[in-house]
């Protein structure tokens, strides 16, 4: 995760454009959140009836996901309690 950030934060400052130094939070956010962490079908825009359709894709979540599904199936919520402070750490990275 910090390398991921940290290879964001390169790139776009290297950007030519109106958005140089800006991140794109969506993406860090759906690989390393909770609001990427579920399970959703893919969806793709069709330029002849201009909508989006429902492909056959799905994005299966992301490493949350995983880390609370261990959780559920173990006795204790030792796994919980390290991923608790998962997003204040996303966050301070980003800043």
């Amino acid at each position: 995760m910090k390398k991921y950030i940290r290879r964001s934060i390169y790139h776009a400052n290297k950007i030519q454009n109106k958005n140089r130094g800006q991140i794109f939070k969506r993406r860090i956010f759906k690989k390393f959140s909770y609001k990427g962490a579920r399970r959703t079908r893919g969806r793709v825009w069709n330029d002849s009836e201009k909508k989006y359709e429902n492909s056959d894709s799905y994005n299966y979540g992301n490493f949350l996901t995983y880390a609370y599904k261990a959780s559920n199936r173990m006795v204790n919520n030792k796994i919980k309690k390290q991923t608790k402070r998962h997003w204040n750490i996303l966050n301070e990275l980003i800043k």
